[in-house]
C-alpha cells in the first residue's frame, strides 16, 4: 500500500509541475475581458484566405492604454464580413514582446517598412516586425517593448482584432 501511495504522490506532483510550466491559454472574445504579461490568447475561425488591409495605433492617454487594430479583408482588399481566421498571440514577459501568428493569411498591404511608420507613434512598442510564411500562407507580426505590458486580445466586430495594451501595475 506504502508503494502505491507514493506513487500516486509522485505522479500528481509530476503533473502538477508540469502544468505550472504551460503557459495560460485563453479564448480571445467580443471585449477586453482578460489582460495578461504572460500567456497566449487564441481565436478566429476556419476560413477562406484572407489579407491584412490596415493596422492602426489608438491612444488613450487619460486611461494609460493603447491599442493596435488588425483589419482584415477578402484576397480582393475587400473588408471581411466575419470574424478573422485563426489565429494565436503570445504574450511574453522575458523578453517582453507579443508575436501573433495569423494563419491563412496570403496577402497584405502592411509590409515591415509601412508598420515600422506606424508603431513610430506608438508609446509602447519599441521594435515591429511582419512577416510573411509562403508555405504554410500565415503572417506573423511581432511587436516587442520595452518593459513588460499587460494585454488583452479581443475581436468587437467582424474583420478586426484588437490588441490592447497596459502598463503592468505591480
Amino acid at each position: 500500500m506504502k508503494k502505491s501511495s507514493l506513487l500516486l504522490f509522485l505522479l500528481s506532483f509530476q503533473l502538477n509541475a508540469e502544468a505550472s510550466l504551460r503557459p495560460n491559454y485563453f479564448q480571445a472574445t467580443a471585449r477586453p475581458e482578460k489582460f495578461i504579461s504572460e500567456g497566449v490568447f487564441i481565436g478566429g475561425q476556419p476560413g477562406t484566405p484572407a489579407s491584412l488591409l490596415n493596422v492602426k495605433v489608438l491612444h488613450s492617454r487619460k486611461k494609460k492604454k493603447e491599442r493596435i487594430v488588425l483589419e482584415f479583408g477578402d484576397l480582393e482588399g475587400k473588408p471581411l464580413g466575419r470574424d478573422a481566421n485563426y489565429f494565436h498571440v503570445k504574450v511574453q514577459e522575458k523578453p517582453p514582446r507579443l508575436v501573433v501568428d495569423l494563419a491563412n493569411l496570403q496577402k497584405t498591404t502592411i509590409g515591415p517598412a509601412e508598420l515600422e511608420k506606424k508603431m513610430k507613434f506608438s508609446r509602447l512598442v519599441n521594435f515591429s516586425d511582419i512577416t510573411m510564411d509562403p508555405q504554410d500562407h500565415s503572417t506573423n507580426l511581432t511587436l516587442s517593448f520595452k518593459e513588460a505590458k499587460s494585454i488583452s486580445v479581443f475581436m468587437p466586430k467582424p474583420g478586426t482584432l484588437y490588441i490592447e495594451m497596459r502598463e503592468v501595475v505591480e
